[in-house]
């Protein structure tokens, strides 16, 4: 009698949960959508014409992807947990669509968050050659690939190619060497950085030697890596104990699919707050969001301060070139030149 009660109560918690997770979904599809597609037209009419650089390919293609999960996956799934709870029709069809469309955005939005940090570090690292490597044409490539490439793997599903082989190869490439990768690049990022800090001071560079600069890309990157980690590390965690856990009872299964749910919110999350913490957090993008939305009846100018000695310091929210290099970081970047100024755009 306990037992069937405890069932009942457990069963009744299940349908909450899937409840709050539909709504929830739909919500942030919503902002995906309409945050994502406003990005996309700020890149597409850039009035400024401050966004016509290599690696806004990249911020584009992202966002892109995000607007795809939200409008699709996002509406698929909640869609699917509301027809388990008031029996509504969710066929096959629409399941094999969700997993497919899911597949490919994921996948991308994944593999071009680490692509970005790839070009970070390229910045760092080669920064006399950083022009000749990060061009429209690379970085073009590097998109349709990805592309390409999740749009293979995710229509292996719909093949004669084993389902089980095919998840866990997923689990293995798109979510575990990804996450490897990505930590191995932040690391290499975050050395690299303090080693281009010592080969400055010697030079007078003021940009990366002033406490201000060091603690934005600091921030900033902790910020980068403690989203993506911490969105994506519980549903990897998940999918290795789906495939080697062993769930026997009714309760146990129970308990799982509502964690599952939970932990699918967590890694939505991440794909509604790529667009603001990769694009709308740099001024340049909201400026020229304004300056588009208003077709031209607003101007934003930038305040400057100028001095009179020293190298040029422009923040143009994309690229760090400092004297004869380049540093890029997604959220504020100064270029810096030999000359007799100091010219500061914020």
């Amino acid at each position: 009698m306990n037992s069937t009660v405890y069932s009942s109560r457990l069963l009744a918690t299940v349908q909450t949960v899937q409840l709050v997770s539909a709504i929830y979904l739909a919500i942030l599809g919503i902002v995906q959508v309409i945050s994502n597609a406003l990005l996309l037209f700020t890149i597409f009419r850039d009035p400024f014409k401050t966004l016509r650089l290599p690696a806004t390919l990249f911020i584009a293609s992202l966002s892109l992807a995000d607007l795809l999960t939200g409008f699709l996956a996002n509406s698929l799934i909640s869609w699917y947990l509301l027809s388990k709870i008031y029996a509504l029709t969710f066929n096959e069809v629409m399941v094999q669509v969700g997993d497919v469309v899911s597949g490919i955005t994921v996948t991308v939005s994944n593999a071009t968050v680490l692509a970005i940090s790839w070009v970070q570090l390229i910045s760092i690292t080669y920064p006399y050659k950083y022009r000749k490597i990060v061009t429209s044409k690379s970085i073009g490539i590097s998109v349709i690939c990805i592309w390409l490439y999740a749009l293979i793997f995710s229509l292996l599903q719909l093949t004669s190619v084993q389902h089980v082989a095919v998840r866990l190869a997923d689990l293995f490439i798109n979510y575990t060497a990804l996450l490897v990768a990505f930590m191995v690049t932040y690391v290499l990022l975050y050395l690299r950085f303090r080693r281009q800090i010592y080969l400055t001071r010697s030079n007078g560079v003021l940009g990366m030697n002033s406490v201000k600069f060091q603690r934005t890309f600091y921030i900033a990157n902790l910020i980068l890596l403690s989203l993506h980690l911490g969105c994506t590390i519980p549903h990897s965690v998940d999918l290795y104990f789906t495939f080697y856990g062993d769930l026997i009872s009714l309760e146990e299964r129970l308990w799982h699919s509502t964690a599952k749910l939970v932990i699918y919110d967590v890694l939505f999350l991440k794909f509604s707050l790529n667009v603001l913490v990769y694009a709308w957090r740099l001024p340049k993008y909201r400026n020229a969001f304004r300056e588009a939305l208003c077709n031209g009846c607003r101007i934003v100018e930038p305040t400057c301060h100028v001095t009179t000695n020293g190298p040029i310091i422009r923040y143009i929210g994309e690229s760090v070139v400092l004297t004869s290099y380049t540093v890029w970081h997604p959220f504020a970047s100064v270029v810096m030149d030999t000359g007799n100024h100091i010219q500061q755009i914020t």
